[in-house]
């Protein structure tokens, strides 16, 4: 997201209630520059197209689309499903997919990730775009670095075989349609869509009770609440790793929109240490990497703050993050795929917690050699070969030096059908 200020040109599509216009589209016409590998940096979505899978031999089916903008065309793009409890429409974010942005050009850098029909996990209604490099808050309370987009359109099969039957329009994988979505600010909880689009309804994941009611002088009133403050389990991790803190209110009954975030370090050295997302339920920060001379390890100490807002009622807890020397890394595979085009093309693409300047990372395609995959951005890594045979398995490395810190192995390739045009000239016989 990015900052809008009197005087901006905007073109907006909404919808007018009363004196009110309820935007669903804001387009700014501005320019915002930043230095590339710095924070904030900003991305701006254009389209977020989802093709609904459908494996009928007499349909075909789109690719998942996302394309946009970057201020930082030096690190990747992550693309996050927002998966919804749907009990109490808590959200967690899934990785789906990354892309490398294009060039600058005249001060734009345009990115896109394509899914190559390949299946992304069930359907959500917003989609979390973020730089590789993370987010940061500015001075003006903006979060920068990321942009949550709602689904642009939805591309259901088509039949590909004249006189075929078309497909009926298949919901079940719509993730808010399928289970609900959580409660409003009334409590009142959102279930399956009924009646349900379809010949038979899916189960939905969760059962969930119609209401989400609060204990007697509870949220809603200024009558204090009980609230239970958890800011994660202790941590031991490797200087030079991104550290990912996440607080959770674990007491009953309490409406999770209610809530509010507010995260400090309050023991160890604070030099180097930029915390991102200090006012959100998930903290990060980057731990400093630890030289020769400095001690085995180091020990930081950070709390969390859960404020009820309707009461004001408030809960603490701590968490403990020891950074040392000879922690292990925990590599991540994204994709692993292979095209029967160029005589075979393999694509691997990788991240980690680890953004030591000095990390590498090796890739070892099937029985072959290991060999170095290209840093996209801080953690993330990219490795595409031609003239490769199709391979089972693949396996990652990271490094220091010559030192091996961590390593990932997946197993079955995903396999890309080659694109090809087809013409057809009709002939008056």
């Amino acid at each position: 997201m990015a900052p809008l200020k009197v005087g901006d040109f905007l073109e907006y599509s909404g919808i007018k209630v009363n004196n009110e216009i309820i935007c669903y589209s804001i387009v700014a016409n501005i320019g915002i520059f930043t230095a590339p590998a710095t924070a904030p940096g900003f991305i701006r979505v254009e389209d977020a197209l989802i093709g609904i899978i459908d494996n009928n031999p007499d349909t075909e089916f789109a690719r998942a689309r996302f394309v946009g903008l970057t201020t930082d065309p030096s690190t990747n793009i992550e693309i996050y499903a927002i998966d919804q409890d749907p009990c109490t429409g808590e959200e967690t974010d899934r990785l789906i997919g990354s892309a490398t942005p294009e060039r600058d050009v005249g001060g734009r850098a345009k990115w896109e990730f394509r899914t190559d029909r390949t299946p992304i996990g069930i359907y959500t209604r917003n989609y979390r775009v973020k730089l590789a490099s993370g987010t940061m808050e500015t001075s003006d309370g903006i979060l920068a670095g990321q942009y949550v987009q709602p689904v642009t359109e939805w591309i259901f099969p088509e039949v590909v075989n004249p006189g075929a039957t078309p497909p009926a329009l298949d919901f079940s994988n719509i993730g808010p349609l399928a289970n609900g979505f959580g409660p409003d600010a009334d409590g009142n909880v959102f279930h399956q869509l009924n009646p349900w689009p379809g010949s038979a309804a899916p189960t939905p994941s969760k059962q969930c009770p119609d209401t989400i009611t609060s204990p007697p002088g509870g949220p809603g009133n200024g009558d204090p609440v009980d609230l239970a403050a958890d800011a994660g389990v202790n941590q031991l991790v490797r200087g030079g790793t991104i550290v990912t803190l996440k607080a959770a209110q674990t007491a009953p009954d309490v409406l999770a929109g209610d809530l509010r975030f507010a995260w400090t370090q309050v023991a160890g050295p604070t030099t180097g240490v930029t915390l991102g997302g200090a006012n959100t339920a998930t903290l990060t920060f980057t731990a400093p990497v630890l030289a020769n001379p400095d001690p085995p390890s180091v020990q930081r100490s950070f709390s969390v703050t859960i404020t009820h807002a309707p009461s004001g009622t408030t809960a603490n807890d701590t968490v403990n993050v020891t950074t040392d020397k000879v922690s292990k890394d925990h590599p991540v595979i994204d994709t692993f795929t292979w095209v029967s085009r160029q005589s075979g093309t393999v694509a691997v693409t990788a991240h980690t917690d680890l953004v030591d300047p000095a990390a590498t990372m090796q890739v070892r395609v099937g029985n072959g050699g290991a060999q170095p995959m290209s840093k996209t951005g801080p953690g993330r890594w990219t490795y595409s070969q031609r003239s490769t045979p199709q391979p089972a398995s693949v396996t990652v490395t990271s490094f220091i030096g010559n030192n091996a810190l961590g390593t990932a192995t997946k197993t079955g390739v995903t396999v890309q059908k080659r694109e090809m045009v087809v013409s057809a000239k009709f002939v008056k016989g």
